[in-house]
């Protein structure tokens, strides 16, 4: 619903140096694309979503990067961000939170796909959060009882802790959109990333954040 991509929003760009709630990552602007309202979410919904913000692009909309917050059993999802990754868009996504159950080495989309960063979380502690999917991980970032705005009862905005893969792809987004800054090239921003990501423990693999 609302609040979850809120959350995810407010990670990346919460307005910072107000003395209010948290500090974005990024002072950057966000295009929100709702692709479904509350309730479960299909792979019709994420192609449609991806294929809206294609055109966006196409049309002359400066997208550097793109967050995905949903899983899915089928590759279908692939070849829409292929196309993005076409454009020079590069596109982060969560892993799930499978990682406790037996079906936690499952491949899951789009974080499965060859054009797509996978991202797990991690905890306080630099440690891999018990509940990350273990596979199709390309980096680790914090998503254990982190905070950022949220919707509360009623509808007003407001300040909480949130835990899941889905609020720590922003994070590796965000850090991917400050490295591209300065040096304004993709594809190098992201093996800065990976040339200076450490290894943290975890169960089966250790990641990298």
């Amino acid at each position: 619903g609302e609040d979850h991509g809120t959350f995810v929003a407010g990670r990346v760009s919460a307005i910072t140096n107000n003395l209010r709630g948290i500090a974005g990552m990024t002072e950057t602007s966000v295009l929100s694309v709702r692709i479904a309202q509350g309730g479960s979410i299909s792979e019709g919904d994420e192609l449609r979503g991806q294929q809206w913000a294609y055109e966006q692009a196409l049309a002359g909309l400066n997208i550097v990067g793109t967050n995905h917050s949903y899983v899915f059993s089928s590759a279908r999802v692939c070849t829409a961000a292929d196309r993005m990754r076409g454009l020079g868009i590069v596109a982060f996504a969560a892993v799930g939170n499978f990682g406790h159950r037996t079906t936690g080495g499952n491949a899951l989309y789009p974080a499965a796909c060859g054009s797509v960063q996978g991202v797990g979380a991690s905890t306080a502690g630099a440690a891999v959060w018990e509940r990350t999917q273990r596979s199709q991980v390309t980096f680790t970032a914090p998503g254990a009882d982190v905070w950022s705005v949220c919707i509360a009862s009623g509808g007003a905005f407001g300040y909480g802790p949130g835990s899941g893969t889905s609020f720590a792809s922003p994070h590796a987004l965000a850090v991917f959109i400050l490295i591209n800054r300065v040096v304004d090239d993709p594809e190098v921003a992201l093996n800065i990333m990976r040339e200076t990501a450490k290894t943290i423990v975890g169960p089966r693999p250790n990641h990298r954040a």
